[in-house]
């Protein structure tokens, strides 16, 4: 954050000829800092990552690193990225990464022209991969958190991992928005103070401060309501609430305080999946969100409230329901 000799004016209501006079050099600071805030981190990095890796590919093609790039250079990148078997919408957002560095440098942006966009186009229909997670359905999500005590080595690992499925599941939740990225990265985990449970009406409401959809951090609330099923998710939180260290930082936390990470969510699935016999390549943590739009329909939900509950604001929703 950067730092201003004072406090800037507030100029609601107030004519800007009456404010302080602040330096060009102030200006320009605060004006980067807003370019900052305009992109997450994670397009950043994704970002980042296109940069680097169009300028390796033309270092090894054409010796120049000239910017902005030829067009051409771009149609046999997308080439490149196809054969080394990179995902249509990984080369989009290559391409977006790069039409981004012109443009916020006021060079002229290459990616709009013709050839390029029916080369994307061609890109998906030739290398356009399906979706073949497979939703997890209440019976396996059942089955994992039976099976919880034979895999994790303590009452409170077991609760952990438990609370962390079900939640997903019942909440609609991608696990990015759970537990951190890594020990480095916290992304957009939920934290301790984000949890309430609700005694009157026996709900745990869940801030959900950022999310895919929610990159300006307007935040959302996420109920977590009873269940008359064996798997109650407000009972379940409730169970972990109580056995948790009460320290601040990420909500889903170790006994010792550590966050939980995707890297272990991933690990302890895997091995329920491997104990239940079924294939961890069909089967993905994400699955549990797709697990809840599919049974969602199938009980006869509204496409409407799925679509709320999931915080999708497109279509894509359809994508999630499964058989």
């Amino acid at each position: 954050m950067v730092a201003f000799p004072g406090q800037l004016p507030r100029l609601r209501g107030r004519a800007i000829s009456n404010s302080p006079v602040l330096s060009s050099s102030h200006l320009q600071l605060r004006s980067q800092e807003l370019l900052r805030y305009s992109m997450s981190d994670n397009t950043k990095k994704l970002y980042d990552t296109a940069i680097n890796a169009f300028n390796s590919f033309r270092r090894a093609y054409y010796q120049v690193e000239e910017w902005p790039p030829h067009p051409n250079q771009l149609v046999d990148f997308v080439a490149y990225l196809s054969y080394k078997q990179f995902s249509p919408n990984t080369v989009k957002s290559y391409i977006s990464g790069i039409s981004y560095f012109c443009k916020i440098r006021s060079l002229p942006d290459p990616t709009q022209g013709f050839v390029l966009k029916k080369v994307l186009v061609g890109l998906s229909r030739r290398n356009g991969r399906v979706d073949d997670r497979k939703p997890l359905s209440f019976e396996i999500l059942s089955s994992i958190i039976h099976l919880m005590p034979t895999i994790c080595k303590s009452t409170y690992e077991s609760t952990l991992f438990s609370v962390i499925f079900s939640t997903a599941f019942f909440g609609y939740f991608r696990m990015g928005e759970l537990v951190h990225n890594s020990l480095q990265d916290p992304g957009h985990a939920i934290q301790y103070g984000d949890v309430t449970y609700l005694a009157h009406n026996n709900t745990v409401h869940i801030l959900l401060r950022h999310s895919k959809t929610d990159q300006e951090g307007k935040g959302s609330s996420i109920s977590l309501t009873p269940t008359l099923l064996p798997i109650c998710p407000v009972r379940i939180v409730q169970s972990f609430m109580q056995a948790r260290p009460t320290n601040p930082g990420a909500f889903f936390c170790h006994l010792s305080g550590r966050p939980v990470t995707r890297y272990q969510v991933a690990s302890v699935f895997n091995l329920a999946l491997k104990k239940l016999g079924l294939d961890n390549q069909s089967y993905k943590p994400h699955s549990f969100r797709i697990g809840a739009a599919s049974a969602a329909w199938v009980s006869g939900t509204s496409a409407h409230d799925i679509a709320s509950k999931g915080r999708w604001k497109s279509r894509c929703m359809y994508r999630y329901i499964r058989n």
